[in-house]
């Protein structure tokens, strides 16, 4: 696999992955190891003999291979690989933008720049990410909202040791404990990378730029990052923050939205796939002005109008959609109102059974209905205006008449 990035001058710059991260990469037996190898306890076995004069022969190969320019550090004198690796540049090597306006780089390395969207995520290769995976889930994460997220990647031979990028204080350091995947382009492949790998990760208090946080990923036998200060301690743009031990590595910054404008070399880019190369102290951005903001609002507000077309379509879909879903249910619907009659049949059973209870057109119920309601011989008038077998009750006159002439008779 070739790496293709490019210089701040627009030159390629090429890459090639050795043959050890290939085949660790490249092929399932080679992620099962590779699974074995990110643990700590490996990078901790590997670091014992980095750090021991048994490495030492490993340096001389290595500055060839690499071109790397031996004077520009202070001592050549080392004692072991991983002393060289740590080894530290002359001060008349070290170009620090001082610029109060310009956002620098910490570190050396090749750098990507991506958008915070409105859901704080974003992806890199075939991984996605939120800034809450990259925090561990700190609600900090939400401040970030729009803002821009830049990763700097450490090559081997880069130099390992970082900066501060403005003047401020910090907090303290938050160690996220995990596993040690390699970071190189190949890995995100098939690996979370920057939500997996062990890291650590401080807000600085800036003067220029904000809240920035600024998180230091370990990779494949980057056993150790050291930070040198705690919280609350103030710093000056280009001291020195911190450094990784042997292997490659990552920075990543977390800045706030209309705080910075990043170089648009840098943008084209990363919408490229192609990784920038930068200098620890070098210019990769500067401070937003007014109208920056402005601009970046107009732009906002051009993307919510986009978005809001957007559901608006969706919801022109959504009828269409809900008809096609009705029509499927509607034997559903149908076999619930076939089985409503069963459920209200009481009803109209209640209902005969009422009529059932009172005399009219039934033949057994007329004596009792009688005898309950006479307690004397005399008949008594119901509101009924019939009952059963069509028998009608006189009128109370004609039987009081009745009664007097049956008396006359008896009389006579």
């Amino acid at each position: 696999m070739v790496i293709v990035g490019r210089d701040r001058n627009g030159k390629l710059d090429v890459d090639k992955e050795s043959k050890a991260i290939k085949f660790l990469y490249g092929n399932s037996f080679g992620r099962m190891l590779a699974k074995l190898l990110s643990y700590p306890f490996c990078s901790q076995l590997a670091s014992m003999f980095l750090k021991s004069p048994l490495s030492d022969y490993m340096i001389k190969d290595f500055i060839k291979e690499n071109n790397i320019d031996i004077n520009m550090f202070t001592r050549t004198d080392f004692k072991s690989f991983n002393d060289f690796f740590t080894r530290v540049k002359k001060p008349e090597c070290m170009n620090i933008n001082k610029d109060a306006n310009i956002f620098i780089s910490p570190c050396d390395g090749k750098a990507l720049v991506y958008k915070i969207s409105d859901r704080n995520d974003f992806k890199i290769k075939n991984s996605y990410y939120t800034v809450g995976d990259l925090l561990n889930g700190d609600p900090i994460s939400a401040k970030y909202h729009d803002g821009y997220m830049i990763i700097i990647r450490l090559r081997p031979k880069d130099y390992h040791r970082y900066i501060y990028i403005d003047n401020g204080t910090k907090s303290g350091n938050i160690y996220i404990k995990g596993v040690l995947n390699t970071v190189r382009p190949i890995a995100h492949e098939t690996e979370p990378v920057y939500k997996r790998n062990s890291r650590e990760f401080t807000v600085l208090h800036t003067e220029n730029f904000g809240d920035v946080v600024q998180i230091e990923v370990g990779a494949m036998l980057v056993g150790k990052i050291k930070n040198y200060h705690s919280a609350e301690w103030p710093f000056k743009r280009g001291d020195e923050k911190g450094m990784f031990e042997f292997g490659g590595s990552t920075i990543v910054l977390l800045v706030e939205k209309d705080k910075i404008v990043i170089d648009e070399d840098i943008i084209k880019n990363t919408k490229e796939d192609v990784e920038t190369l930068v200098e620890i102290g070098s210019r990769i951005g500067r401070k937003a002005t007014n109208e920056d903001i402005i601009n970046n609002e107009r732009e906002r507000a051009i993307e919510r109008e986009k978005m809001a077309i957007e559901e608006v379509s969706l919801k022109e879909d959504t009828p269409e959609t809900t008809e096609t879903n009705t029509t499927t249910t509607e034997p559903t619907i149908v076999t619930t109102e076939a089985t409503t009659p069963t459920e209200t049949t009481p009803e109209p059973t209640d209902v005969v059974l009422a009529k059932e209870e009172t005399p009219v057109n039934n033949e057994s119920a007329t004596p009792p209905v009688v005898e309950n309601e006479t307690t004397t011989e005399t008949p008594q008038v119901t509101n009924e205006p019939e009952i059963e077998q069509g028998f009608e009750v006189p009128p109370l006159d004609y039987m009081n008449n009745y009664n007097q002439n049956n008396n006359n008779q008896n009389n006579s």
